[in-house]
């Protein structure tokens, strides 16, 4: 997937307005995993320092594609399964709707015991576990981040364009080359990309590609297939 193409996702998602819609399946789940927790912070209130413990140690590395079922792996052993679930729930959606939820479909006492330690968590890991979230359905090997620039070499006319991309396992790929190592590269990936059924990607990302790719056209290849300027 592009950046450009995430970019956009999340501009979406971010415009999207309303009350998060719940069926009866999930309010019974809310209820019921708000209830465990709210249970197990009666019985033993030091278990709260616990679980930030939990979190912080899946996060202090960093956050890949690995870190959100880490995090929900721990929290089960330590708390079970339904209360490390409101909890892994209310972090990754990072936004005061979920709350509204807990507020409307929950029992009035475990709202009070459990919300006050949701909104907390969420407060102090929101962020890095949202992250984790939507990096957990990536491909580990694709590139989340990338950056592509052309250099030339000062007093010399000598050309190379440096490609750095980050990947969603959280490893580096840093590629320096010369313009015709790009060339070839990109020839490659056009070669392989044109084997695509067309319905295999989407005409906004096809039509941001024609527009990008213009300017190039005309300047090396011309009216003539590589006549240049």
């Amino acid at each position: 997937m592009s950046e450009d193409v995430k970019k956009e996702a999340e501009e979406k998602g971010e415009e999207e307005e309303g009350e998060i819609e719940v069926s009866p399946e999930m309010s019974e789940l809310i209820k019921k995993d708000l209830s465990e927790l709210a249970a197990i912070l009666s019985e033993n209130p030091g278990i709260k320092q616990q679980v930030r413990e939990v979190i912080e140690y899946h996060l202090k590395e960093g956050v890949d594609h690995t870190t959100l079922g880490k995090i929900y792996g721990g929290l089960d052993i330590l708390l079970g399964e339904s209360a490390g679930r409101i909890i892994v729930n209310s972090c990754r959606a990072n936004d005061n709707k979920f709350f509204d939820v807990i507020k409307k479909e929950g029992e009035g006492v475990a709202v009070d015991k459990a919300l006050p330690f949701l909104q907390h968590l969420t407060a102090l890991y929101g962020n890095k576990m949202k992250e984790a979230h939507e990096l957990s359905g990536e491909i580990p090997e694709d590139w989340r981040r990338g950056s592509v620039n052309l250099y030339c070499k000062e007093g010399e006319d000598v050309w190379f364009i440096d490609v750095d991309l980050i990947q969603y396992n959280g490893k580096r790929i840093f590629l320096r080359m010369p313009p015709v190592s790009a060339f070839n590269l990109a020839g490659g990936l056009i070669r392989e990309m044109g084997k695509l059924p067309r319905e295999a990607v989407d005409e906004n990302v096809i039509k941001r590609f024609r527009e990008e790719t213009e300017g190039f056209k005309k300047k090396f290849l011309g009216d003539n297939d590589g006549g240049g300027e």
